[in-house]
């Protein structure tokens, strides 16, 4: 029996450095509309780049559990490339089972371009189309689910029906596409969950009402 298994996407997180000096001039922070600007058209110099593989909701909690000591597993649909070569050897280096890692012909890695200026981040993500079908998965204590792309109603039935069988705890963190769907869509899988994770604005995505903050 597994404690846990993950399912949800991989992807590459490419973070460029914008360096403050050389780019003063070129980009502005506006602190009270939040919006990093570049000049249409202009060469931005970037300080550094760094590379992660193997990263994402699914993935983070696949390692980090693995890291914690506990048997864990993931059911991710990565692409052939030497991306997905890459994220696969992570999990394997990282004690994470891949019995439940597909590889799908002739499709890419998601990719996301994470710019760091200042203390804040802004991202670009690229999600490949997956073709998603849930495995034979074994017992499992726990399950995380979270992101994954369009094209995943099947999971919405597979998920609790595992979940319903095995008995596992099921801790469910939607992603974009998953939240964008709306809170009617969610409810087979909202129904069997043990613990929602939402910030406040996914929640207010979610359900509605008021985000505003009550003063003290």
């Amino acid at each position: 029996m597994f404690d846990i298994i993950s399912i949800g996407d991989t992807t590459l997180d490419v973070f460029l450095e914008v360096d403050l000096e050389d780019a003063k001039g070129r980009c502005e922070l506006d602190s009270e509309k939040c919006l990093v600007c570049f000049p249409y058209g202009s060469k931005v110099p970037v300080k550094k780049i760094t590379q992660v593989p193997a990263v994402g909701n699914a993935a983070n909690n696949a390692i980090g559990s693995a890291r914690l000591g506990l048997k864990t597993a993931i059911y991710t649909v990565i692409g052939s490339d030497r991306d997905s070569e890459d994220h696969k050897k992570v999990f394997e280096d990282e004690g994470v089972d891949t019995k439940f890692v597909v590889m799908e012909a002739d499709k890419r890695s998601n990719f996301s371009t994470v710019i760091n200026y200042g203390a804040e981040r802004t991202i670009f993500v690229y999600h490949e189309d997956r073709k998603y079908d849930l495995p034979q998965l074994p017992p499992s204590k726990w399950v995380y689910y979270t992101s994954v792309a369009k094209g995943h109603d099947i999971l919405h039935k597979q998920v609790p029906e595992y979940i319903k069988k095995s008995g596992a705890k099921l801790g469910f963190n939607p992603g974009s596409y998953q939240l964008l769907e709306g809170i009617e869509k969610l409810r087979p899988i909202l129904e069997v969950a043990e613990v929602l994770l939402l910030n406040r604005e996914e929640a207010h995505k979610l359900v509605g009402g008021d985000i505003s903050y009550s003063s003290p």
